[in-house]
């Protein structure tokens, strides 16, 4: 079961929509127990990242997310919460990569060269990163797959 963080409603709406579309089941709350009894924790897309990071320090989220040993999957600016620092603010640090918001882009650059990657995806073990969703995409559908079943 994926859980899916509802701090954007009209981004978790989308992505629910997509993943029960394609059979995966799902849950969707604010509930630091309820994300940690599923098998996977989902971090929607988000107008505001700084203020999404604030309101999960405040809900416990950050710290479940950083201590739990649960794969994590990022959409949109989901996927900024997972880098090391957005802007001034410290995220979760699941990748090695500082975001830098302006008014009209957003750039993931690698802390000790500056160097800019225009990486769509992002995956490690536990972490799956999708910058640009679509939801008729195979290939975010087999991504998606393949990292929940290894």
């Amino acid at each position: 079961m994926i859980y899916i963080l509802d701090y954007d409603k009209n981004s978790t709406k989308k992505i629910a929509d997509f993943l029960i579309k394609n059979n995966f089941e799902i849950s969707i709350g604010l509930n630091e127990i309820l994300a940690l009894k599923a098998d996977a924790i989902l971090l929607p897309d988000c107008k505001n990242p700084q203020n999404v990071m604030k309101k999960l320090h405040l809900l416990n989220l950050f710290s479940a997310l950083r201590l739990s040993n649960k794969k994590i999957i990022g959409i949109g600016n989901g996927v900024s919460l997972m880098c090391l620092q957005i802007n001034e603010q410290k995220g979760c640090g699941f990748f090695n990569y500082i975001v830098n918001y302006s008014e009209t882009d957003v750039l993931y650059c690698v802390p000790e060269t500056k160097e800019i990657t225009s990486l769509n995806y992002f995956m490690d073990k536990n972490y799956l990163g999708i910058r640009n969703f679509d939801e008729n995409s195979q290939e975010i559908l087999t991504k998606i797959r393949n990292f929940l079943q290894n």
